[in-house]
């Protein structure tokens, strides 16, 4: 992986760090560390510092390096406490969230915590020599902030407005060709409606080979912070019996219905 890093070349070499800076013949090697247990995959930026970095390992998930321009070293501040093996990778807007996806098709969001963010922005030094726990390569733990079962690959991420005005989403692709989108709720209404049209759904118009929709999203990890759009927008096929069940169970009638799913699509142009 190569990542342009304060005005030099970043490199990833198995599961090393390497900067490299342009001399007058060749390439300066300027400095070198070991971040990860395994094999690189992805270098991301930070969006509004050059001494941070995150770093996608093959096998142990993503990690949050600080470069320590004293020492010329690279320091593992924030790791995972789970093993996912990442496939893709992108950081969102405010530099301390990431999303990404592994090869067995899970999409999950993860957060440097509070306290360690505060201090990243203060006194980056204080977390560079903290002593890593339980066998890991950091002293601190990402917080987990969503968990969703694709089921498919994740092969690439990105964030974007699909129409000109319209609100960001995140973009996704999968193995087998598919686009896909993670919309962002934005009023807690909107929220409440579809958590409880998932859940009608799920419990009155089961699958018909009767497997639990909740396990299939949990397939790996307990989803959480996510709602099944393609499950919701099951509700336009169902039966006219099913659908005013629904209705009844969620408050609303079935135009009322219709027009959420629709004005949900309209507003971020689908």
């Amino acid at each position: 992986c190569l990542l342009p890093f304060a005005g030099q070349l970043l490199v990833s070499v198995g599961a090393a760090l390497r900067l490299y800076d342009l001399g007058i013949k060749r390439l300066l090697k300027k400095a070198q560390s070991t971040v990860t247990r395994n094999a690189i995959v992805a270098l991301r930026a930070h969006p509004h510092s050059p001494d941070r970095l995150f770093v996608a390992d093959v096998q142990d998930s993503v990690c949050l390096v600080v470069f320590n321009h004293s020492t010329r070293g690279f320091h593992t501040v924030v790791d995972d406490a789970l093993p996912r093996f990442t496939t893709a990778v992108h950081v969102l807007d405010d530099g301390d969230t990431v999303v990404a996806g592994d090869k067995f098709g899970n999409l999950f969001g993860l957060r440097v915590p509070d306290g360690v963010a505060r201090t990243l922005d203060t006194d980056p030094s204080r977390l560079m020599y903290e002593r890593p726990k339980l066998g890991s390569a950091a002293a601190h733990k990402w917080d987990s902030v969503a968990e969703f079962h694709v089921g498919d690959i994740v092969t690439s991420l990105t964030t974007c407005a699909l129409a000109s005005g319209s609100r960001q989403v995140i973009l996704f692709t999968t193995l087998l060709g598919s686009l896909q989108v993670a919309v962002p709720f934005v009023s807690k209404s909107d929220l409440d409606f579809f958590r409880s049209l998932e859940m009608a759904i799920r419990r009155l118009a089961p699958p018909i080979s009767g497997r639990d929709h909740r396990a299939y999203r949990s397939s790996f990890t307990p989803v959480r912070s996510a709602i099944d759009g393609d499950l919701c927008e099951q509700y336009f096929v169902l039966d006219y019996e099913t659908r005013e069940k629904i209705s009844d169970d969620v408050d609303r009638t079935q135009q009322d219905i219709f027009k959420k799913l629709e004005d949900m699509r309209s507003m971020f142009a689908f």
